[in-house]
This record gives structure tokens, C-alpha cells and sequence, in this order.
């Protein structure tokens, strides 16, 4: 799958140069505050009252673990920071537009199987929206594949793990979960090859 400028996006969600550097506030809302850090190709670090947020678009391998690196520092600082600190989930999020290599959108969500419902319109293909759980990760996984809005014919892959817990191995998560995508995508017909995303 040939992706937009912007894609594939990686988020992880846990439930400094000056120009890099923002603080917003509310002041009639404390809890809002959020500190934003721009760490160039390793993505945008947020540190909210509530959670802390980190995002990658249009990654390497080698920016995925820039990333993660930060992420492991962040979450170190808290804890060494705060007594008694815990995390209450980790959200790892993959999302990503892009355009088949070969055939088309359409032609490859019309051949996926569909439970039975009514279509209002010219069926061009519904996509599908999967939830599970993980027992090897112990986490709940979601996957939706769908059309594209931004990509024309293109396909909209969205990949989420969450796990209810305090702390994880963010390196073996992050290797974990991908390897995940990669099996359920081959299982259905797709798989990666270098920055495409091609029918197997």
C-alpha cells in the first residue's frame, strides 16, 4: 500500500529545544493542561494531567525505536516524580491511507466475507471492524479496514492494542503487536512489502 504523505501513524497512549517546547493551559480548567513536545523525526510527546501521549507519522524502523525510547524516559520520569504513580492502560494505535499496488479498494473489500445486512446504496465494499482479545499479549486488539477518505481508492487500515495494566515492555509490545497486524493482514490477503501494502 502506497501511503500518504502523512501515514502510516503510530500513537501510543498512556491512560526539549525552546522551539519544541509548548505548555498549554485553560485557566478555568487546570486539568486540561498539556506540556507538547516536538521531537522531530522521533514524533510529538504529550504530557496531560490524565495521560501522556506520543505520536509518530510517516516512520522508520529506526523512528519507531527513537520513540519508544522516549516513551520508556517519559514514563521513568513520572515514576521517579510521583509516589505510588501507576498507569491504568497502554494504547498502542497504527492507522495508516494508502493505495493498493494492485486492483482495487473496492474490488478487495467486496471479496472479503460480510455478515448479512442491508446496503442503502451501490455496495462498494464495507470493510470489516474486528475486537478481540489476545491471550498472548493479554490485551483487547481492535482492527478496521475500510475506504479510504483521503487516499482515492485507497484503503484505511486502523490497528489498536490496549492493555489494562501499570506497566509493559514497550520494545517487546511495540515488536509484538506489529508482528500481530502483519499475521491478521496475511490472513486476510494483504501484506507489506517495504512501504506498500499489496494483496498476498
Amino acid at each position: 500500500m502506497r501511503s500518504s504523505p502523512d501515514y502510516p501513524r503510530l500513537s501510543l497512549l498512556t491512560t526539549w529545544d525552546s522551539k519544541a517546547f509548548a505548555l498549554k493551559v485553560t485557566a478555568a480548567e487546570p486539568s486540561t493542561a498539556v506540556a507538547v513536545v516536538r521531537l522531530g523525526r522521533f514524533g510529538i510527546y504529550r504530557f496531560k494531567f490524565d495521560q501522556v501521549q506520543a505520536s509518530l507519522s510517516g516512520f522508520t524502523d529506526d523512528d519507531l525505536e527513537g520513540m519508544i525510547s522516549v516513551i520508556e524516559k517519559g514514563n521513568g520520569w513520572v515514576r521517579a516524580a510521583v509516589n505510588d504513580f501507576a498507569f491504568k492502560t497502554y494504547t498502542f494505535l497504527y492507522s495508516s491511507h494508502g493505495a493498493l499496488s494492485d486492483g482495487t479498494c473496492s474490488r478487495f473489500l467486496l471479496n472479503l466475507p460480510r455478515r448479512p445486512t442491508h446496503v442503502f446504496g451501490d455496495d462498494l465494499g464495507s470493510g470489516i471492524l474486528e475486537t478481540w482479545h489476545d491471550r498472548q499479549m493479554d490485551a483487547k486488539v481492535r482492527l478496521q479496514l475500510d475506504h479510504s477518505l483521503q487516499e482515492p481508492d485507497g484503503l484505511y487500515v486502523s490497528y489498536m492494542v490496549l492493555f489494562e495494566r501499570d506497566d509493559i515492555n514497550d520494545v517487546a509490545v511495540a515488536q509484538q503487536s506489529r508482528r500481530l497486524l502483519e499475521s491478521i493482514l496475511h490472513e486476510i490477503g494483504l501484506e507489506f512489502e517495504a512501504d506498500q501494502l499489496t494483496e498476498a
